[in-house]
């Protein structure tokens, strides 16, 4: 299973909710999200290229369009991927997506779904010390 998992962390306020988020995207364009180990969501998602006039140039952009809530369609804009694409950074692109908040989130591969335990942390997303 290859899982993409996202700590999202668009505010502060909700740093910690959105802890244990996971999407795991298929080959034909498909995917599935949740938390922890519940299934939440489900769509389809595609890929385009798009000028960044502030870096100067050609960035990748993500496209969640989900089948279960219009609420949940969002554009992400990878700005930085490490040398194995284990790791990216990802900023919401806001006019892009139905919830115009914010975000930025760091974004690692995973061979399967994330646990409170793995991470050290509970399941509201506190450090466990």
């Amino acid at each position: 299973m290859n899982i993409i998992w996202f700590p999202l962390a668009r505010i502060p306020t909700s740093k910690r909710a959105n802890k244990g988020t996971w999407f795991q995207f298929q080959s034909d364009g498909t995917y599935i999200s949740g938390q922890w180990g519940k299934t939440i969501d489900e769509g389809t998602f595609f890929v385009r290229s798009e000028q960044n006039p502030y870096m100067g140039r050609t960035m990748q952009n993500v496209f969640l369009d989900s089948a279960i809530d219009d609420n949940r369609d969002v554009e992400w804009q990878i700005q930085g991927l490490s040398e194995d694409g284990g790791y990216m950074s990802w900023v919401k692109m806001a006019e892009n997506s139905v919830n115009k908040e914010p975000g930025m989130t760091k974004v690692i591969q995973m061979m399967s779904l994330p646990t409170p335990q793995a991470l050290r942390v509970d399941s509201l997303g506190n450090p466990l010390y």
